[in-house]
Formats: structure tokens, C-alpha cells, sequence
């Protein structure tokens, strides 16, 4: 590892930051590892912690600091730059296991003592060696609960508290890999309560936390998988613990805190586990009058769920209707060949017509599907409904239908592509049209003028290359256009009104110095460039010199800008 690979990983900003605080002495408690990581406090605007981890070429495979920047930045930079000054520097630790392995039988017991008396919640480590397996889920969730950050509310708490809980879901683990169900059944038990208690309080930095319940969950389901159907008192706590995650994931909205429950659910339950939870959810619906409609459909489609592999075909279609899942009822409609009913329920209008567009393919009926297709749009406007349409009838190669498909999107949808599309597909097909492309671009046109507004309307008009017309309803219109959309009318519109152009892109460039920061003189020189092949144009060269010793003069206290401006050779 030497400093050009450092810079290369880090960028020469980082790079540039880092030495500055490696040469100050930022860093502190640095300590290197035979595993290949290296670890060290760097001290700027408060104390970071550094971690970097190498492979056996000595190659950075990761790295981590403790501050807002959340990955390469100037802190690694410095760690990065010291340890390659001076490893020595760097205390070398011995693994914990190696020092365990040199130590006798007397001081052995001592560290034990040692280690239980400063934390007895690691009784467990005792029981998973000489105990029987237990079912121990008290002392996992408190476990879970002490090690997380006391400020729940710190920039870092959300991912400290997740890699917390990360390292006792690897106790679970091991457990689970070694057969001992029970025990690892307690550990995710114990985690999922811990999480469940906290999650709100932690809940301001999504996603760390979701992570670790969703492995939780899915490591639940297979520990029930595995557990023997005669433990029913522990496999109903751990289903009472998924119950409740799918209560408090309701009550937040819906975060999918819940997306492992309803397979584990289906999957790895008995048939008499799923009545006692489907009580559990008829009793919480009886018990809340108050629930909203979008929680009263989550805990139906909970008891569908579970009552689905139990059901015969006509209680499946008659449950399916009473839970609001119409589209599982047509979908077993479908496979039972009851194509009129399942036809029947689609054209009602209570569910997506769209989203039934796969079964319908899967059982062949993808013309009768085009049809009730049709015949919503007939009723009702749907624009995904009729680009659906227009790629089936350009499948089947009716060009004329896909031209006035086109035609009715681009009036509800104008854009530059919707435009292309009307005149691609009215070449495509115009021996089936009797329609001159002249009369066609006329009634786009009037269309445009007429009906457009703001940005779509000045877009469709450069397009078209009316650039008289686009001018008139940019002056009208002038103050409505953002910055970026007056660039791209001047860059259109240059050739054939240069002056305007001149204009826009003189304010603009004032503008952006006027801003200030290097960005800023950065697009200020790529508008000076178009200027100056403007003037060139117009020979009148003399005038854009004239002009940049202008913006000189004015802003000599601006050496970025001048820095700028000699990248760019003006």
C-alpha cells in the first residue's frame, strides 16, 4: 500500500484534508490486528472512531468512520496516512482466543469471574456449554436491551444499535447451525421483543433497524421449521411475538417490518397454530371499532392468509371475496377454467385491471383480457391501461389501431417523445390512414399552441423548429422558465435569434459569479464559451474580449473565478 493507492481509494480532496490531520497528530488509541484491521480515534471537530479493514494483499476491502460522511473521508485518510508513515505506531493485539490459549487453568477461572461479576446478564454462554438447551428469552432481550446506545436520538444510534443486535443474532445463529434449536429460538425470540420495545425510539434513521428484525423474523421461521410440533407452548410464544410485529408495523403505517410473518405464517405452521392465530386477529378487529379501513384490510389479508391452505376451492373464492382479495379469487377462478366469472369480477372496477395481466397470460387469454381492457378505457381514461394497449397492438401488428393509440396519449401526455411516436406511427401505418402528415402536423400543432403550457409547451415547440412562435411565448412567459430550461432555448434558438441567446446567456452567466463557489464559476465559464462562438458568428470578437476584461476587472478579488476562466483558456 503505498500513498498514490490511498489517494486513489480516498479522492484528492479526502486525501489532501487527512494529511493535514495526520501531520497536526490527530489520531489516537491506534491499535492494528493480525486479521488485517487496523483501528484509531482521529480528533477533529469532535472524536471519530476509524475502522479499515485490509485483505491478505494488503488491499482496502472496507473502512468506517463515525462521522456524517458515513463512508471514505478525510478522518480514513489520516488513519490511512499514519499507519502507512509508521505501523509501528499502531499497537498490535493479540486476538482475544490466542491470549485465552496461553493461560492456565487458575487464570482461566479468574477471567470467568472477572467477566460474570462485571456482567452477569452472560449466564448464557455458561448454559450453552454445560446447561441443557433452554428456551431463555429474558435473558436475551435484556441483553438486547443493555447493549443499546443510551441516546436514542444520536446521529449513530439507529446503526450502533444494529450492529449491537447484529452480534447476538450471530449467538443465535451458531446455536441454530449446531442443532440447538431451543437456544437459538430464544436468542431471535429475545431480539425480536428487545426490537419490538425499542423500534420507535429509534425509528428517525430508517433501515439499519428494519434489517435486523427482518433477519430476525425469517431466522424465527426457521427455527419453527425445525422445532418438533410437540413443543407448542414455545412455538405459540414465538408466533405471539411475530403477531405483535405485524400490530406494530400496522401501527406505524406500514414500514414492511412485517414482509417475512405472513410466509412464515403459511409455511412453517400447524394447522391448529393458525386457528389459535387467526382468533388472535378476529379478536383484535372485534376489539378496536375504532381501526381504519387500511388496517382493518391488513388484518384481513392476515386470516386469509392463514386460512388459505385449509380452505376448499368454493370457501377459498367465498373467503377471498369477503377479505377484499379479489384478485386471489380470480386467479383461482382462472385456474379452476371458470373464465366467465373470473371475467366478470375483473370488469367491476374494484380492483387494477393491469395488475391481472400476467394470469391472464399465464392461462392463454390475453385477447380476452385486450378486450375488457378496451372496454374500461371506453368508460374511463386510464393512460397505463392504453399503453398497455398499444403494445399488444403492436404485437399483433394492427398499426392503425397503435397510431390512434398514440395520438389519444400524446393529447392527455405531451411531450417530445409522445410527439415522435404519433408521426413514427403514423408513417408505420399510413396505408391504412387516410390522413396527410401535413393535416396531422397541423392539428399537432394547433394542439400545442392551444392547449399546452409552461415548459411542455416551449419544449414541443423548439422541437417542432417553430422557433418564431417558441421566442413569442418565451417573452410572454419569460420569468415562469428555470435556469437550465432557458440555457437549452438559447442553445436552440441561437442560430436563428443570436441576439436573444446573447442575452440569456450573459444574465446567466453574471448570475452564476454573482452566486459565488467554484461551481457556480464553473457553469459562468461554459455560458462565457457559448458567448464567445456567438460572437465569433458575428465577428465581433473584439466586443467578447472587451467582455471578459470586464468581468475581470469587476471580480479581481475572485481568484477561483480567474482559476476558472484560465481552464478554459479566456
Amino acid at each position: 500500500m503505498n500513498k498514490v493507492y490511498i489517494e486513489e481509494y480516498l479522492g484528492s480532496r479526502n486525501y489532501s484534508l487527512g494529511y493535514s490531520y495526520f501531520k497536526n497528530g490527530s489520531n489516537s488509541n491506534k491499535t492494528r490486528y493480525e486479521a488485517g484491521i487496523i483501528k484509531a480515534l482521529c480528533h477533529g471537530s469532535y472524536k471519530y472512531n476509524v475502522e479499515i479493514y485490509f485483505n491478505i494483499d494488503d488491499k482496502i476491502t472496507s473502512s468506517y468512520c463515525t462521522c456524517p460522511v458515513l463512508g471514505v473521508c478525510k478522518h480514513i485518510a489520516s488513519v490511512l496516512l499514519d499507519y502507512h508513515d509508521s505501523k509501528e505506531s499502531f499497537n498490535l493485539i493479540t486476538p482475544p482466543k490466542e491470549q485465552i490459549a496461553k493461560l492456565d487453568i487458575k487464570q482461566l477461572r479468574k477471567v470467568l469471574e472477572t467477566i460474570l461479576d462485571k456482567h452477569p446478564n452472560l449466564n448464557w454462554a455458561l448454559d450453552s456449554v454445560i446447561g441443557e438447551d433452554l428456551f431463555d428469552i429474558e435473558t436475551y432481550y435484556h441483553q438486547s436491551i443493555d447493549i443499546l446506545p443510551r441516546d436514542a436520538y444520536d446521529y449513530h444510534a439507529p446503526r450502533q444499535a444494529a450492529m449491537a443486535l447484529d452480534e447476538i443474532i450471530s449467538i443465535g445463529c451458531d446455536f441454530l447451525s449446531n442443532d440447538k434449536t431451543f437456544l437459538a429460538m430464544g436468542v431471535f425470540v429475545g431480539i425480536l421483543k428487545a426490537s419490538i420495545e425499542i423500534y420507535e425510539d429509534y425509528v428517525h434513521e430508517e433501515g439499519d433497524l428494519h434489517a435486523v428484525i427482518t433477519q430476525t423474523s425469517e431466522c424465527i421461521g426457521e427455527c419453527l421449521q425445525k422445532l418438533d410440533k410437540n413443543f407448542q407452548k414455545e412455538r405459540e410464544v414465538a408466533l405471539d411475538y411475530l403477531f405483535d410485529l405485524v400490530v406494530l408495523d400496522t401501527e406505524l403505517g406500514g414500514l414492511s417490518l412485517d414482509e417475512e410473518v405472513a410466509n412464515i405464517y403459511r409455511s412453517f405452521t400447524l394447522k391448529n397454530e393458525r386457528l389459535f392465530l387467526i382468533k388472535k386477529f378476529e379478536k383484535l378487529l372485534e376489539s378496536r371499532n375504532s381501526l381504519d379501513e387500511w388496517k382493518v384490510k391488513e388484518f384481513n389479508n392476515y386470516i386469509f392468509e392463514l386460512k388459505f391452505e385449509d380452505l376448499s376451492d368454493e370457501e377459498f373464492i367465498i373467503e377471498g371475496l369477503k377479505r377484499n382479495r379479489k384478485l386471489d379469487v380470480i386467479a383461482k377462478l382462472l385456474k379452476l377454467s371458470r373464465f366467465e366469472e373470473a371475467d366478470n369480477y375483473l370488469k367491476d372496477g374494484t380492483i387494477n385491471i393491469l395488475n391481472a395481466s400476467s394470469l391472464y397470460e399465464k392461462y392463454n387469454r390475453v385477447d380476452t383480457f385486450a378486450q375488457i381492457i378496451s372496454e374500461s378505457c371506453e368508460k374511463s381514461f386510464n393512460y397505463q391501461s392504453l399503453k398497455w394497449l398499444e403494445s399488444y397492438y403492436l404485437d399483433k401488428k394492427d398499426l392503425a389501431l397503435v397510431f390512434n393509440i398514440t395520438k389519444v396519449l400524446f393529447f392527455e401526455r405531451p411531450s417530445n417523445d409522445s410527439y415522435d411516436r404519433v408521426l413514427f406511427g403514423f408513417h408505420s401505418a399510413k396505408k391504412k390512414i387516410k390522413l396527410d402528415v401535413v393535416d396531422l402536423q397541423q392539428e399537432l400543432l394547433v394542439f400545442i399552441i392551444e392547449k399546452c403550457k409552461g415548459s411542455t409547451k416551449l419544449r414541443l415547440l423548439l422541437h417542432l423548429q417553430e422557433y418564431k412562435k417558441a421566442l413569442t411565448f418565451f417573452n410572454n412567459k419569460e420569468s415562469n422558465f428555470w435556469e437550465n430550461e432557458q440555457i437549452n432555448f438559447a442553445s436552440k434558438i441561437a442560430e436563428v435569434f443570436p441576439e436573444t441567446a446573447i442575452k440569456l446567456y450573459l444574465h446567466w452567466c453574471k448570475k452564476r459569479i454573482d452566486d459565488r463557489g467554484r461551481g457556480n464559476y464553473f457553469s459562468a465559464c461554459e455560458y462565457l464559451l457559448k458567448l464567445k462562438n456567438l460572437y465569433e458568428v458575428k465577428n465581433k470578437e473584439d466586443d467578447f474580449l472587451k467582455l471578459i476584461l470586464d468581468i475581470k476587472e469587476e471580480n479581481n478579488n475572485l481568484p477561483a473565478l480567474k482559476s476558472e476562466l484560465k481552464k478554459v483558456n479566456l
